[in-house]
């Protein structure tokens, strides 16, 4: 748990393992440390990464008209069901990565996923929904089927010039 004191100076204390400490309960010593602080308390749920992603959509619509139609189909048909009912701010790197172990699929595909999750997340993450961005860390499959680009022979490129 982290705060910041009236004078300004930055303070945190742990709360226990995931384990052992539920989110309500978190979210309850929060709270009684605003109390404390003689701040305003509340507990707002975080979002779903399914519901954040339908006010994502409607920014979108809006702020790329041409391209709505294929992004809602790649976020609707592969990343909601990745994550559709976690909490965004609960969406940790490694089951992002399972999801890219799992998902059979082209690398090809799976790194324009990964890409459209990254971009939709640095969203969320400049809306300050969240706190950073589990998929920055995440690496795309690499493509073993690429073949080296294509030399041209001597005689190709004279007969080019």
């Amino acid at each position: 748990m982290y705060w910041r004191e009236p004078v300004g100076r930055q303070r945190n204390k742990p709360l226990g393992s995931t384990r052992k400490v539920k989110p309500h309960e978190a979210q309850l010593a929060c709270v009684a440390k605003q109390i404390e602080l003689g701040q305003r308390a509340s507990i707002a749920p975080c979002a779903t990464f399914e519901e954040w992603v339908e006010d994502y959509l409607v920014w979108h619509d809006n702020a790329y008209p041409s391209s709505p139609f294929r992004i809602r189909q790649l976020v609707r048909q592969w990343l909601v069901p990745l994550s559709g009912t976690v909490e965004l701010r609960r969406l940790k790197t490694s089951s992002v990565e399972k999801y890219c172990m799992a998902r059979n699929a082209a690398p090809g595909t799976v790194s324009k996923e990964l890409r459209t999750l990254h971009t939709r997340l640095n969203k969320a993450l400049e809306w300050e929904i969240i706190e950073r961005n589990p998929v920055k860390d995440v690496r795309p499959p690499k493509d073993l089927d690429d073949a080296p680009p294509r030399c041209f022979t001597e005689s190709e490129l004279r007969a080019l010039y």
